[in-house]
């Protein structure tokens, strides 16, 4: 990104804090920058794709840090979850004014695309806490992992709201080992008592497949690159029948393409499945690729 795109990209973010994205126009962004109207339109489309873009970087920076932090072997697992959390806290705040303005215009906000990309973000980060708490508990929190993340989150979200919203003057670093304690004294007694999980892996199936896939900029990138990868496996496999490796082969490449067009042909997607899942060795992978596209289907019809 090049000087006069950040210069845009830091002008749209006051404005839209301090007036709202709905009564912010690009002839004021494009006046407050110094630039015209239509250069403004050669860097950035649209003031939907301004928005998106300040989104992204918001969310880019925070991943980066976090991603930064966890791989301190100096720190204690403990250590490295209260800075990881110190940074959630931090940047909020620092961000405070946008983000409220983009909380509260979230609800009114019409634009699939940035319902799409805000929700995307909330997974990334839930997906994200997860591997926090991963990290600092280890895999015996596997039983009640998503409870846990649950609330995890939802103590974080609170000590946020509180520090953006309701503007208290929380110390930072006080509230981030707080939280890391309290996270604590949850964990043991879960793993005490064992408690029945409310909240199973199979529920929150969507947010891991987002997650585990988060450098894929669309669902249909990651399916393409899941087809891709069962196609050289089965380049590899022994199938004496040249034809009907050929035919395998051919079969995945046609489920990428129907899964590209606007009207899939789900009895298509079903029978091409239902093939290759004859491969034996490929059963485990099919099945996981026919979730995902289960998936895609039903985000399909929900818009």
């Amino acid at each position: 990104m090049n000087d006069k795109q950040e210069r845009i990209l830091h002008s749209a973010m006051n404005l839209f804090a301090n007036k709202g994205y709905h009564f912010t126009s690009m002839q004021e962004i494009a006046e407050d920058v110094g630039i015209s109207k239509g250069s403004l339109y050669l860097n950035f489309k649209s003031k939907e794709e301004l928005l998106l873009s300040i989104i992204k970087r918001y969310q880019d920076e925070m991943f980066e840090k976090l991603a930064f932090v966890s791989k301190d072997t100096y720190l204690s697992p403990f250590e490295n979850l209260t800075k990881q959390v110190f940074i959630h806290l931090s940047l909020f705040k620092e961000n405070g004014d946008f983000i409220k303005i983009l909380l509260n215009e979230q609800r009114n906000q019409k634009s699939i695309n940035i319902q799409d990309f805000i929700s995307q973000t909330r997974a990334k980060i839930i997906f994200r806490q997860k591997k926090m708490l991963l990290q600092a508990y280890g895999e015996e929190i596997n039983p009640f992992l998503w409870d846990l993340v649950s609330i995890f989150h939802g103590i974080i979200r609170e000590y946020q709201h509180q520090l953006v919203f309701e503007r208290k003057p929380l110390d930072i670093q006080e509230t981030a080992s707080f939280i890391v304690r309290l996270t604590k004294i949850i964990t043991e007694d879960f793993n005490a008592h064992q408690p029945t999980p409310i909240i199973t892996a199979e529920m929150m199936m969507e947010i891991d497949q987002l997650g585990e896939h988060e450098s894929f900029h669309s669902q249909e990138e990651k399916l393409s690159f899941d087809i891709t990868q069962l196609i050289r496996k089965i380049e590899l496999l022994h199938i004496p029948n040249a034809e009907e490796k050929h035919n395998y082969i051919s079969s995945l490449l046609l489920l990428d393409e129907e899964m590209k067009s606007k009207q899939p042909r789900k009895f298509l997607i079903n029978s091409l499945l239902a093939y290759i899942h004859s491969i034996k060795e490929l059963e485990e992978d099919v099945t996981k690729l026919k979730e995902f596209i289960d998936l895609m289907s039903k985000k399909r019809l929900n818009h």
